[in-house]
């Protein structure tokens, strides 16, 4: 469950909803023989379900995250395709420490255009209240979500670093010192220590 009152929270769910539907409308929408059979009538086609048995296994992107929860340290290499993504309106960094696992890290950029930024980047970048900012400036904030191999969820607000976001869609960055509360406030905050990563989240351009 999210933070009660939290609207940091809030904020991070509204803007992966908007990145997730912009996706799925990308890579949505009915294929040109589904169609065709739909207006052709008569009884369905036993022979219309095609299973994609060579293209599951090679969903994952490129990258690895290692960093430490309370001095624990950890190291995230298998990153799925469909969780590590960019978006001009929201982008995403999602590790788990293996296939089918539970543990995982996620990084989210909300309001940030990262093809948009020079690097090396200190993010959010810094506010200024005293000058006008575009509603998507104001917004822009970067969150950390933590789960462990119980399903124990960890999440809020925290900067970072990134050094390069390159002509291949690969970001590369580090964070230290993110402390996270609890989602529930049923457990004590973690503090996430000397992170870095590497992922690739966008196709090359």
């Amino acid at each position: 469950m999210h933070p009660k009152g939290s609207r940091f929270h809030d904020l991070w769910s509204l803007d992966l909803l908007v990145a997730l539907a912009v996706v799925l409308t990308a890579c949505g929408g009915e294929s040109p023989q589904g169609a065709a059979d739909a207006n052709e009538g008569g009884a369905p086609k036993e022979t219309a379900v095609t299973v994609p048995t060579e293209t599951a296994p090679s969903e994952t992107t490129v990258g690895s995250v290692t960093f430490a929860v309370d001095g624990n340290e950890k190291g995230f290499e298998y990153l799925p395709e469909s969780g590590s993504v960019y978006n001009p309106l929201a982008s995403t960094i999602r590790a788990h420490l293996e296939t089918g696992s539970t543990e995982s890290l996620a990084i989210h950029f909300m309001s940030i255009d990262l093809k948009q930024l020079t690097y090396p980047a200190e993010l959010p970048l810094p506010k200024d209240p005293s000058k006008p900012m575009s509603p998507m400036a104001a917004m822009a904030s970067v969150g950390f979500d933590y789960i462990d191999a119980e399903g124990v969820e960890w999440a809020g607000p925290g900067k970072i670093q990134i050094e390069s976001f390159d002509n291949n869609g690969t970001i590369r960055g580090s964070f230290d010192q993110v402390t996270l509360p609890h989602t529930d406030k049923e457990h004590h905050d973690i503090t996430l220590t000397n992170g870095s990563f590497s992922a690739r989240i966008a196709a090359p351009w």
